[in-house]
């Protein structure tokens, strides 16, 4: 019984049902932190220095998912890749091996 009232299962738990509830993910992880602690019996402030503290270390790649998943979100929802794609083929549409090269050439 006692590894149902562990505060890593019940903040574990508490961020997947944020998750599908479609919480944004960085609030969800904020929130279930402060949950964990608060059944830790660490209080808010402490519980949010631990957080602090461990972000620090891996803030900058931690903010570079984000905003790469920001940006790839902004393409997907303005139809950018659609445009860009129209416009290749219109470019090289009858020049297979040319078309094929300029597929390697940006992958």
């Amino acid at each position: 019984m006692e590894i149902i009232t562990n505060p890593i299962i019940i903040s574990v738990v508490f961020l997947c049902a944020l998750c599908l509830a479609k919480v944004n993910v960085l609030l969800s992880l904020i929130l279930a932190a402060l949950v964990a602690g608060a059944c830790g019996g660490i209080g808010m402030t402490k519980s949010m220095e631990l957080l602090a503290e461990g972000f620090s270390a891996n803030a900058t790649t931690a903010l570079s998912y984000i905003l790469f998943g920001t940006f790839a979100i902004a393409i997907a929802q303005t139809g950018l890749m659609q445009m860009l794609v129209a416009w290749i083929g219109k470019r090289l549409s009858g020049r297979r091996m040319v078309f094929c090269l300029a597929i390697a050439f940006i992958s």
